[in-house]
């Protein structure tokens, strides 16, 4: 199932590095996004499919769906489509087939 985005926030949020080594930095850069979120509106994105959810029925059908979300304007992370090629390919998490 993809979800489709149907707002999005308006402004940029600070730079948070999700994997930093130091817990306490974490919590610091962690609660700067959350209190710049707080205060950010939102818009409607006005893009074919927004707001909707679409039901895949396998992996190529998902990763057709997400290419064609990608070339349409969406924000659709390398990751996800890298993930589907090497399901679709038959290769584990740990890189066996």
């Amino acid at each position: 199932m993809i979800h489709v985005a149907g707002r999005r926030h308006v402004g940029e949020l600070p730079p948070a590095d999700h994997l930093l080594p130091d817990i306490k930095k974490w919590f610091k850069a962690h609660k700067k996004q959350l209190k710049a979120l707080r205060k950010m509106t939102y818009e409607n994105i006005d893009l074919p499919y927004a707001g909707e959810s679409i039901c895949g029925t396998n992996p190529e059908t998902c990763l057709n769906t997400l290419l064609e979300l990608r070339d349409i304007g969406y924000h659709v992370p390398d990751h996800a489509i890298e993930i589907l090629r090497l399901e679709i390919k038959g290769v584990t998490g740990d890189g066996i087939s």
